[in-house]
């Protein structure tokens, strides 16, 4: 599974500014290296470092751009973009509702895990 399975979903190639092109929508996003390269895992190869969902696709780029000091996933995710010299990106796609986004992001969760035994 890597994000070219995805043709649907939206790219925003520049993560830090990520959250004035996204819209006050729920959606289920992916966090990918940029471009789309491929790296190793487990099993198989993927681009997607991260598979998330959101109740608003603006305020939760925002907020990996601006974690809280509660906010231990968002920072986590921002230390690793940078350690990776900001190169990841983006891709994300609208829902009609939160519990729709949710229920994807299941899905995307278990369909990576099955296909990388991780």
């Amino acid at each position: 599974m890597d994000s070219k399975d995805f043709p649907e979903f939206k790219s925003i190639s520049d993560f830090e500014v990520a959250h004035k092109e996204a819209p006050n929508n729920p959606g289920i996003y992916l966090l990918r290296t940029k471009g789309g390269t491929i790296f190793s895992r487990i099993v198989g190869k993927t681009d997607i470092l991260y598979i998330g969902s959101t109740e608003n696709l603006k305020k939760r780029f925002y907020s990996y751009n601006h974690p809280g000091p509660s906010q231990y996933t968002n920072k986590k995710v921002k230390n690793f973009v940078v350690d990776l010299g900001h190169k990841a990106e983006f891709l994300w796609k609208e829902e009609t509702d939160p519990e729709r986004a949710r229920i994807t992001e299941h899905e995307l969760i278990s369909r990576y895990q099955r296909d990388h035994h991780e």
